[in-house]
């Protein structure tokens, strides 16, 4: 009986730690770009949409930055080629090497770098 009672304590105890324990993920995330300074802005780990692309533009600093890609609980990734003016997003995959890969793929130059990615 007392190894019953030991026994139900520990999963107890590791039940409640994992509803307490934070995900991977966690929230909704955003990435901002500035077309005429390919400034870069991101926000994550938001609640709200709304306050994680508010983050991302206030992150990105400049009267043109736009949202160009969002996430919950997932990874994206923003690229540019800021010599021919390419760009590519990566958007809700699962891992951050993923998505980095993903954004130079879509940008479609040799010259693409990545320049942000978030996993929400």
């Amino acid at each position: 009986m007392k190894n019953c009672w030991r026994t139900i304590r520990n999963i107890s105890i590791v039940a409640f730690g994992l509803a307490l324990s934070p995900a991977a993920f966690a929230g909704y995330g955003a990435i901002a770009f500035s077309p005429s300074t390919y400034t870069v802005g991101e926000g994550h780990g938001y609640w709200d949409l709304a306050d994680a692309e508010q983050a991302a533009i206030n992150a990105c600093g400049q009267a043109d930055c736009k949202i160009m890609n969002w996430e919950q609980n997932r990874c994206n990734a923003f690229a540019t080629d800021q010599s021919s003016g390419h760009w590519g997003r990566a958007t809700g995959v699962s891992d951050a090497a993923t998505a980095v890969n993903a954004a130079i793929e879509a940008c479609g130059t040799a010259n693409c770098v990545s320049r942000v990615w978030i996993c929400g």
